[in-house]
């Protein structure tokens, strides 16, 4: 399997995209962009979705498995599937923390050292925590439900 990193130089390079065009398209910070073309990090499901509209490629594909590369538009993916909510945003390390520590269970679980994260590390750990919690909300019955 291909990895997230070479993917995302493999299409800036067959589109002639350099990483601050991808920037400006997606909003997404100049410095991530170089993070994840680095392999430093991977994109946090709502960048990669992002970034894979952007550059008009399916998700997975970027993801680095196996599978067409051609994107399915939006408006042609399954509409049964609900809207998703919207990731929380994380500005400073402070809000990242703050929402870390609402969920005790994520600060304490696999014995991650916040007070040895950078901030950028603290606040992608707090979007990862989010989008994953995103993800499992589809499988199970809301409140709401």
């Amino acid at each position: 399997m291909a990895e997230f990193k070479d993917r995302l130089q493999d299409i800036l390079e067959i589109k002639n995209l350099k990483p601050i065009r991808l920037s400006e398209m997606t909003g997404i910070d100049r410095g991530t962009i170089s993070a994840y073309l680095s392999g430093k990090y991977k994109a946090t499901q709502n960048n990669l979705y992002i970034i894979a509209k952007a550059l008009d490629v399916s998700e997975a594909w970027l993801m680095g498995h196996d599978v067409d590369p051609q994107r399915i538009p939006d408006s042609n993916r399954n509409s049964d599937t609900p809207p998703r909510p919207t990731l929380p945003e994380f500005k400073t390390a402070q809000e990242a923390i703050k929402f870390i520590l609402e969920v005790p269970m994520v600060a304490d679980f696999g014995g991650y050292d916040l007070d040895r994260m950078t901030d950028e590390q603290l606040i992608n750990f707090a979007t990862e925590v989010a989008g994953m919690i995103q993800v499992m909300s589809r499988h199970y019955p809301s409140k709401d439900e």
